[in-house]
């Protein structure tokens, strides 16, 4: 039989000694606090206005994002770093003054096209990442004729978005792109 610091037997509670129960509280706290703190940082992130919650409320980003679907928002997410191609983006529109989501395609400084059901920049086909290789993206929308001519030049400090439901999507194709001011943080987890 094991003994405490003290030189004796530990006391028993209901057939476990006072050890093992406190290993059992430990273990019950260690699990605790694992599933906690991801859920403690997020609202920390959420309070302090470095994410934010939306909802989204069109289906022009389907079927990665859902109609009525919530993201979580990471608003510091460009504050030292860039925007890259294929990250998806929360923004305020630049005509409508109402916050979009949308895909980055086209960087600053870049010539886009979008033929055959692909993004071309600076005359390089782009091969998509994995999650979305089966999205095709269409230069124009039947009944909506783009207003954006390609091949098109992206300004400087500007971006070309578009909505991944491409037949759907009121997106940079029909009002030109999105300047960094406007984008309010990236999506996590699309």
């Amino acid at each position: 039989m094991s003994t405490s610091a003290s030189g004796r037997a530990p006391q028993s509670f209901g057939g476990k000694s006072s050890l093992s129960r406190a290993g059992s509280l430990s273990l019950t706290m260690r699990r605790c606090i694992s599933h906690s703190l991801p859920l403690g940082i997020l609202l920390l992130l959420i309070l302090c206005g470095c994410g934010k919650r939306f909802r989204i409320e069109s289906s022009s980003m389907s079927p990665t994002i859902q109609k009525g679907e919530i993201v979580y928002v990471d608003a510091s997410a460009y504050k030292t770093a860039s925007p890259g191609r294929w990250d998806v983006v929360v923004f305020t529109h630049p005509i409508r003054q109402t916050l979009w989501c949308a895909r980055v395609v086209g960087l600053p400084g870049e010539i886009i096209a979008i033929e055959g059901q692909g993004v071309s920049i600076n005359g390089s086909v782009q091969t998509q990442p994995d999650g979305i290789k089966s999205i095709k993206y269409l230069s124009s929308v039947p009944d909506l004729p783009a207003t954006v001519t390609f091949p098109y030049t992206i300004a400087a400090g500007s971006y070309f978005v578009l909505g991944d439901n491409s037949a759907n999507a009121y997106d940079s194709r029909f009002w030109g792109t999105v300047p960094l001011a406007n984008i309010t943080g990236r999506v996590k987890g699309k």
